[in-house]
């Protein structure tokens, strides 16, 4: 609109004796101005969509699916959110043992693995479940400035500082990924696994993303938690229905019928 402005009015500049400083200034306030209002009609737009998918994330968990395929729906879902090609989560399971779940692009629920059981101390960089790391990592961070950098977001100073790229650089090769956001899973003050959401563009994320992710796991995993209990209570209440059948079988069947026989 302003260049629109200024060079209509360069057209009839001479008919309009026009003060050139007044022009000058009408310019600049109309780009102030319009820069302003699609910033902060972006922010908003970008607020609202974020507030869409968590309210989504909240919604997808059902105790009748099971924990499995609520994982994978939440990758799918960040997936998609974050326009990205891999995504894998790092969670403690019940028997304190880890579970890794994983999504790519390309698979569909039908057909995803099941989820594999890892040790602690893995092999394999950005799976260490006791760091509390909240990063973003891009192979490339502008078209002048080609070299990579990880950034580490603290939640509670909501400080920004520079970490050494030589792990994630590692964790980027190995997941055949050239940008990620990484944040722990965190249930009543523990770290409880770990989320990953990687991309093959190289400068996909940013240290946004990567506080987003952390709000993110941090809604999803009370819902995956109460899931866990509600399987456990199923469980329990099964196995304590087969005792009394079984101690029913025992004491109003089984007893007589021995005694019969003798």
């Amino acid at each position: 609109c302003t260049a629109l402005f200024v060079a209509l009015n360069l057209l009839v500049l001479e008919s309009l004796q026009l003060d050139p400083a007044r022009f000058a200034r009408r310019a600049v306030y109309m780009a102030a101005l319009g820069y302003i209002l699609a910033y902060w009609g972006g922010a908003e737009a970008v607020l609202r969509r974020k507030l869409t998918f968590l309210k989504e994330l909240s919604l997808i968990a059902n105790p009748r699916f099971g924990v499995d395929r609520t994982i994978r729906q939440m990758l799918r879902r960040l997936l998609e959110y974050f326009q990205a090609d891999y995504c894998f989560v790092l969670i403690m399971g019940d028997d304190q043992s880890l579970h890794f779940y994983r999504v790519g692009g390309e698979s569909e629920d039908s057909e995803a693995p099941q989820p594999m059981k890892v040790r602690e101390q893995a092999e394999i960089p950005m799976m260490n479940t006791s760091d509390p790391t909240i990063g973003a990592f891009v192979s490339r961070i502008s078209l002048l400035k080609n070299r990579p950098s990880y950034k580490a977001y603290d939640a509670k100073t909501q400080d920004v500082t520079e970490l050494p790229a030589e792990t994630a650089v590692d964790a980027a090769e190995l997941l055949s990924v050239r940008s990620f956001v990484t944040a722990p899973l965190r249930y009543r003050e523990r770290i409880r696994g770990r989320v990953l959401v990687g991309s093959t563009e190289p400068s996909l994320f940013s240290i946004d993303d990567a506080a987003f992710l952390q709000q993110a796991a941090d809604q999803v995993l009370p819902l995956i938690e109460n899931i866990r209990l509600v399987d456990r209570l199923a469980s329990d209440a099964a196995e304590e229905e087969r005792r009394k059948i079984a101690r029913s079988v025992h004491d109003r069947v089984i007893q007589p019928y021995l005694g019969l026989q003798i």
